[in-house]
Order: structure tokens, then sequence, then C-alpha cells
């Protein structure tokens, strides 16, 4: 089994059959919420976000080019361009780090994709859903390759639900950062009543099939590690 296929399947896994419905029971949200949420919260290439990067900071490549090698700044301009918020503030500041995530917000809220049941779940219940997000933080399970197809943790501190968000430093380092931009983003709004969360059981162990799935999938990732 190859190394693209193991972590294929992981993801398959971790987010698909295990967190997502998972998350949503939990929060006694509409099914498929966490993913449709996620979907605009995380990954942003879109032509306004790109167009706010080439109008307040035409020169910025040529710019990181005195400091960089061109392999890290074609690195920094392709995770600016996808819209990943630690890039944001780290290379261009507090400030458009805000600006994304409020452009990250409109987009969820005026997606003709996403159900309006889902929307008003969000903004009737984004302080209690960032509570549980924060309450269940765990490692990230996002990995990207590097050169020779070998794999690297992104970032490795505590990111919310579940480690599944894809933007890793809006819901890890920065949470506390998005919370705020939420809070006052929401603040001149009005909002649906909120719903209390459900009781839920405990989660339910994997089955023998995905135990059987992981234990293989485990193996083959010692292997190709050389068992460390």
């Amino acid at each position: 089994m190859s190394m693209k296929k193991i972590l294929n399947e992981w993801k398959k896994y971790t987010i698909t059959e295990s967190n997502q419905p998972l998350i949503d029971q939990q929060l006694g949200a509409p099914a498929g919420w966490f993913g449709k949420w996620d979907d605009h919260l995380g990954l942003f290439q879109t032509n306004e976000w790109m167009s706010y990067i080439k109008s307040n900071y035409p020169n910025l490549e040529s710019q990181l080019l005195e400091y960089y090698e061109e392999e890290e700044v074609q690195e920094i301009m392709k995770n600016l361009s996808g819209g990943f918020s630690f890039y944001a503030i780290d290379f261009l500041g507090i400030k458009a780090f805000k600006d994304l995530m409020i452009m990250k917000l409109d987009s969820y809220l005026n997606a003709s994709d996403v159900p309006e049941e889902h929307k008003d779940f969000f903004k009737g219940n984004y302080e209690r859903i960032m509570d549980f997000g924060r309450n269940n933080s765990s490692s990230n399970r996002a990995y990207a390759y590097t050169k020779g197809e070998k794999v690297k943790q992104i970032y490795e501190g505590p990111l919310a639900f579940f480690g599944s968000t894809t933007d890793w430093f809006a819901f890890g380092e920065g949470f506390n950062r998005t919370l705020s931009i939420m809070e006052e983003y929401f603040s001149g709004m009005e909002l649906p009543d909120s719903t209390p969360a459900p009781e839920t059981e405990p989660p339910k162990p994997p089955s023998d099939e995905m135990e059987d799935r992981l234990a293989a999938m485990k193996a083959a990732m010692e292997r190709f590690y050389g068992g460390k």
C-alpha cells in the first residue's frame, strides 16, 4: 500500500467516518453541518481574497524574495492564496487576518450551497459551538507532502473540533482571536434563538472491520518509517 493511499484512507476514517458525524450529533447540528462550515472557514482561494492581497500588498512577492529563497516564497504565496490564516497574520499582519476571517464568515452566510438551516444554527449557537470546539481539541490531523512524497505534520499543537478543522491557525493557536472576531461580527446582528445541546451517548468504538483497517494502516506506516 503506497503512503499516499495510506494517508487518504486515514483522512477518510478520521474526517468522514468518525469526526464529522460525531461533531454534528454532539452539537445537535443539522446533518452535514460541520463539513459545510469548515469548507467555507478553511481553504479560501477566492477571487475576493486574491484581489485583496494584490490591492493591499502589490509588492509582496518581491519583498519576500529579499529574505527568503525562491522556493520558500512560492510556498508562502501558495498558502496565502489558499486563505490559510497563519500566513495572513504572519506575512500580512493582524488586520489582514481579521479581514480574511470576516470574508470567510461572509462567504459562509451568503453561500448558495449552504442550507439556511445550517446558517441559522451557526448564528444562533456560535458561542456554544466554539466552546465545544475548544473543549474537544486534539492533535492536528492534517499532513502535507514534501519532496519525495515524505510527509510532515503542518501544526503540532492542539486544534479545535477533534483536530479536524482545515484552518489550523484560526482554530488552533489563533482560536481566541477568531472567537473575538466572531463576537464582534455577530454583535450588531439579530440572531436566531439558540438551541440546547442534545444529550448524547458516548461514541461507539470502531467496528471490527475498522479496527482491522486501522491495524493494517498502522503496520504500513511503521514499515514506511522503519518503526519510528
